[in-house]
């Protein structure tokens, strides 16, 4: 696979990731039209992964202050499921609803936070 390949493919995948279209089928279908043998799920991953760490750098101040708002309440939850299992006695009919119970006791402060962000961005 030539250099030249690659930052096409590259080029193909930093432009098509954000349209509301599959930017895999861009990967696989671009070799199939060039008449080149498919790179592999591999390098498409590194492409995706890619994507990933350059949305990630964009947007480095926003997640430090999203982090940053968000930690308290996160610890907060964290502490009373840690005392929930400690006391609660588990019996394996009552699983389903525990693990439901984690999931909203995780997500409900970036709810709040993610709501407290919003208002100060209004103002």
């Amino acid at each position: 696979m030539s250099l030249t390949f690659l930052i096409i493919l590259s080029l193909i995948q930093g432009i098509t990731e954000f349209l509301p279209i599959s930017s895999s089928a861009h990967l696989i279908l671009f070799p199939y039209f060039t008449e080149s043998y498919y790179q592999g799920r591999s390098f498409d991953v590194c492409l995706h992964f890619g994507c990933l760490l350059a949305v990630l750098y964009y947007l480095k101040n926003d997640l430090k202050r999203y982090i940053k708002n968000s930690l308290p309440y996160f610890i907060l939850a964290l502490i009373f499921l840690i005392l929930f299992f400690i006391y609660a006695e588990i019996d394996n009919n009552d699983l389903l609803p525990i693990i439901f119970t984690f999931l909203a006791a995780i997500t409900f402060p970036h709810v709040l936070v993610i709501e407290k962000m919003y208002r100060s961005m209004k103002q």
